[in-house]
């Protein structure tokens, strides 16, 4: 498969994870349709420049395109992966993922099902707002959590107690720590992905159920977030420390 071909599908991966149709991504990008459906396919050489303004219309950096595509051409060769954040003048660094979900049958499947992919980021669970909350600001039974650096993408059920996504969201935006803090909201059906993003919450993502790592990895994508190889021991699921 050639190389095109994986950034082909790397722009179709992200395209559908926001939910644009071809032809919707070629009026932001102000390319045509038809030549949309042929980098897709793999059937066209695109251009720096061409590229680029697919990346601009899906509001996503080209590294995070091309580590897609990277990413697409790993799954077939069995080689371990773990999500890393690029931040602007600064090396990588390894992504923490908070995990709010009342269902621990949920987290036990996500997590094995992180495990079974290779990803390598510590995972922390928590089961209702609350305790989200407290989790990112470090007060209550997580306080001891001050001197350590905020998780780096929340993972949060629209339905989660005491609070649901909403009102969760409207905390973490309106405190300083954790008003950029990327979040994936989890939600039953469509109809509920386009309630969320009628919120016009930034730095939200909504990914309907059931997940698996690929739409995790996707979704992160738009973050700035990207899978990268690495090699050494397996995936660390860490305990919520207040529990």
């Amino acid at each position: 498969m050639k190389l095109r071909q994986f950034v082909g599908a790397a722009v179709r991966d992200i395209r559908l994870g926001q939910d644009l149709t071809q032809e919707e991504l070629a009026n932001r990008s102000g390319l045509h349709r038809t030549y949309i459906t042929d980098v897709e396919r793999g059937n066209r050489n695109i251009s720096i420049e061409s590229i680029e303004k697919i990346a601009s219309a899906l509001r996503t950096p080209l590294s995070a395109l091309f580590a897609r595509s990277e990413e697409l051409q790993t799954q077939g060769q069995g080689q371990p992966v773990r999500l890393m954040q690029h931040r602007p003048n600064r090396d990588a660094v390894p992504v923490e993922i908070l995990i709010a979900e009342d269902d621990r049958s949920f987290i036990d499947l996500t997590v094995h099902a992180f495990k079974n992919a290779n990803v390598r980021n510590t995972v922390h669970t928590v089961h209702d707002g609350g305790e989200v909350l407290s989790f990112v600001h470090a007060t209550g039974p997580y306080e001891k959590r001050s001197s350590l650096p905020l998780p780096s993408l929340i993972i949060l059920d629209q339905n989660i107690p005491k609070g649901g996504a909403l009102e969760v969201l409207e905390r973490l935006r309106s405190h300083p720590a954790s008003k950029e803090t990327p979040v994936i909201v989890l939600t039953a059906s469509q109809n509920d992905v386009n309630s969320m993003r009628k919120a016009g919450f930034s730095f939200v993502e909504c990914v309907t159920k059931p997940v698996s790592v690929t739409d995790i990895s996707r979704v992160a994508a738009t973050f700035g977030m990207q899978l990268m190889l690495v090699n050494g021991r397996p995936p660390v699921a860490v305990p919520s420390e207040g529990r």
